[in-house]
């Protein structure tokens, strides 16, 4: 989305109660604007403040700009709860007061998870994943720093208050690339640690989800003696991360998956490319469970298809429905069946709680366009 600051830029948080009538449309009968606030103005009264995330219990986490006498100081993290609008703070500032935190994550505790630029003594030292709880705010680290720099930020955060993301990894003050990384219990874990490296031991990962398991779904770069580095699903649990394969590979041997999201059934849903006699013949959706992957499109009604390709899988909830991205020209929602042995399952138009996503129109068209998926 993007965003532009305008001369009175107040972040709204809405409230809306919506009565359905007809199962493909969403009627909305009423809803309340709730300003949520800002952190300051500047000399001539202008305010900038974005709302990111929102619990159940009605918080909003995001991030403002603040000010010292109309100066611009940097972004803040912020926590919006029961009316009052709280600077989350940041892990100090340079020497004219600067700084900047911002925020992505939020439990139903009202924890935050984000990030924020780390100044010592004034000097900038690299940005670093934050929880903020409590009222404390929490350096989480990074995996090793060069000479004191170093990055890492959070993304995700579980009821239990893990929290999942990304860090830079340096090994004799070099930069070895970024890796997912979990921070537990006060430790942080390079999640993606025994996957492979470039000769010069750089590699790459990332973090899609967690969930309250903590369970890490995310997608890591392969590497090998005959093809370059390559991107594979994993999943982390319990000290383990899998990797969740590839329907088939090219001739000398690269293959391609990529994780969306995990529920709490530890099911990881993603996308990967399907290869036929060595040549990619295009994305399919997959679901992940109980240590198989398979194609969504093997799992639902074939008729139900009407000839389109569900082509990826964005969600999962923990009853094991998918919303993605669909070959098709309406929105769908498909539901796996609970039992796994089982080769099909429904696949219906879906009426409630929007999500989003894109859909593809059938390959003489060539569509492509933005859509909101309404998930029963």
């Amino acid at each position: 989305m993007n965003r532009r600051t305008q001369d009175r830029l107040h972040t709204l948080l809405l409230a809306v109660s919506a009565a359905f009538v007809a199962p493909n449309a969403l009627a909305v009968s009423s809803f309340t604007a709730v300003n949520v606030g800002n952190l300051g103005t500047n000399s001539s009264g202008q305010v900038y403040s974005v709302a990111d995330v929102i619990n159940n219990a009605g918080q909003v986490a995001g991030q403002s700009k603040t000010f010292d006498n109309g100066q611009d100081n940097g972004n803040r993290a912020f926590l919006w709860s029961n009316g009052v609008i709280t600077n989350l703070g940041a892990l100090g500032t340079a020497t004219n007061g600067n700084g900047y935190s911002s925020a992505s994550a939020l439990n139903e505790a009202g924890q935050v998870a984000g990030g924020a630029d780390l100044y010592v003594n004034g000097i900038y030292k690299g940005a670093r994943a934050v929880l903020w709880s409590n009222g404390s705010t929490i350096d989480l680290g990074s995996l090793g720093t060069a000479g004191g720099y170093g990055f890492s930020y959070a993304q995700h955060i579980n009821e239990v208050g893990q929290v999942a993301g990304v860090s830079t990894l340096y090994g004799n003050d070099v930069d070895k690339g970024q890796r997912a990384a979990l921070w537990s219990n006060g430790s942080i874990i390079n999640l993606t640690g025994n996957l492979g490296t470039r000769a010069d031991g750089v590699g790459t990962s990332w973090v899609s989800a967690l969930n309250d398991a903590g369970q890490v779904a995310g997608t890591s770069y392969l590497y090998g003696q005959t093809w370059p580095e390559q991107e594979r699903a994993f999943i982390w649990q319990n000290g383990t991360v899998t990797t969740l394969g590839s329907f088939g590979t090219t001739s000398n041997g690269m293959g391609y998956s990529s994780a969306s999201d995990i529920n709490d059934a530890g099911q990881v849903v993603g996308l990967y490319s399907l290869f036929e006699n060595g040549q990619e013949v295009g994305n399919r959706a997959f679901v992940w469970a109980d240590g198989t992957m398979q194609d969504l499109n093997d799992l639902v009604d074939v008729s139900s298809l009407a000839g389109f390709t569900l082509v990826e899988a964005l969600d999962i909830n923990d009853a094991g429905q998918d919303p993605g991205h669909w070959r098709q020209r309406r929105p769908w929602l498909a539901s796996l069946c609970p039992d796994p042995r089982a080769r099909t399952a429904n696949l219906r138009p879906a009426a409630g709680r929007p999500a989003t996503g894109r859909l593809h129109g059938p390959p003489a068209q060539n569509l492509r366009q933005s859509f909101s998926l309404f998930n029963l």
